[in-house]
């Protein structure tokens, strides 16, 4: 008993769960948690074998080798963890792991580990949070411990593994019904994670994805107006006008592409919903002044009220929608003034916004 009882506290100093808040599910954490004493040379994960556990090291030291498990990339110690991003992708070993000295670890089974997380959401939002900045960590490490071609490998690898995680993260903000301040971490989340993999290329590599970058923003717009005009053509009188440059010379959205085009989205929907019942015209003009970049959506729908204006981006608000809860809005003043941007919105009641 004296061993699990001090568990928590390392638990509660290792990133990956430190942001956790629920009490309940940091000691039910502790107590699927178990002790494990290895020898120097024990094999604890094979490259391309199942891992079964995340692993934190209390003592000793391990060595973690990429490339079939034939060339050491880095070496991790006390306070250290392996096998979280098998856990997160849900696939085989990506290294291989073996201890270099006496070593005690505190070993966490995937099975228990899922069940918490999916009685919890929140914790599983937090748990994904915590392991941004566990991966954040170890990137450093892999490249103060590699050069040359092995660095290069190194970063396309770890680029490579967090895009699994990525893609989950990204049909979860469009699909699940979480309430507004759990979808705002988990959109920060996504953002986060989008932003580490644009750090882990060279700068050639990200002047040419930048390049390709500017081309898929103005493609994806297209797209979603294309969307959008479907949508409206089902119900008529209200047409979609648009006005878009034919490329973009400064603004790269880059790691944030996605986010806008759900913002852009968002505010599409809501000027449609404006005009439920009455004949109007939404207008999307994008455009780009010297290095300011900006996106209006205009629309003749039913407007706000000024004290409603007023709330905007301090709290969720909604005006005239059956289902609306106003979380889109807010989210889109919090990301976008995340990212050094604004939000402005100006409304007249019965004349649009």
């Amino acid at each position: 008993m004296a061993e699990t009882m001090a568990l928590l506290p390392m638990l509660r100093r290792t990133p990956l769960f430190s942001r956790i808040t629920s009490r309940a599910d940091m000691s039910q954490l502790e107590r699927i948690s178990g002790l494990r004493q290895v020898a120097p040379g024990s094999l604890l994960v094979t490259q391309g074998r199942p891992v079964e556990d995340i692993v934190l090291i209390c003592r000793g030291e391990v060595s973690v080798c990429f490339s079939g498990g034939t060339v050491e990339s880095l070496r991790l110690g006390r306070g250290s963890l392996f096998g979280e991003l098998e856990f997160f992708q849900r696939t085989l070993g990506t290294a291989t792991v073996v201890a270099t000295a006496p070593s005690e670890l505190i070993c966490i089974p995937y099975e228990a580990l899922r069940a918490i997380v999916e009685d919890n959401p929140l914790t599983g939002v937090q748990l994904y949070y915590g392991f941004l900045t566990a991966m954040a960590g170890k990137h450093q490490l892999v490249t103060d411990s590699l050069v040359d071609i092995k660095l290069d490998s190194s970063r396309q690898h770890l680029a490579h593994d967090l895009r699994s995680p990525l893609v989950a993260l990204r049909l979860l903000v469009d699909n699940a019904a979480l309430p507004g301040d759990q979808l705002c971490l988990l959109c920060h989340v996504v953002d986060r994670i989008e932003a580490i993999i644009a750090g882990l290329h060279t700068p050639s590599e990200l002047a040419a994805a930048n390049r390709a970058t500017r081309g898929a923003l103005l493609v994806e717009l297209h797209r979603l107006v294309e969307e959008k005009r479907l949508r409206l053509s089902c119900r008529g009188g209200v047409g979609l006008k648009t006005s878009l440059p034919v490329t973009l010379q400064h603004f790269d959205a880059g790691p944030y592409r996605s986010a806008l085009l759900r913002i852009v989205s968002n505010f599409i929907d809501n000027s449609i919903e404006a005009t439920v019942g009455r004949r109007g015209r939404i207008t999307l003009h994008v455009w780009e002044r010297a290095e300011v970049f900006g996106i209006d959506v205009r629309d003749t729908g039913v407007g706000m009220p000024a004290e409603l204006v007023a709330r905007l981006g301090s709290e969720p608000v909604t005006c005239g929608k059956a289902s609306g809860q106003g979380l889109g809005l807010f989210q889109a003043y919090r990301l976008v003034h995340s990212w050094g941007g604004e939000v402005v919105v100006k409304s007249t009641p019965a004349r649009g916004s």
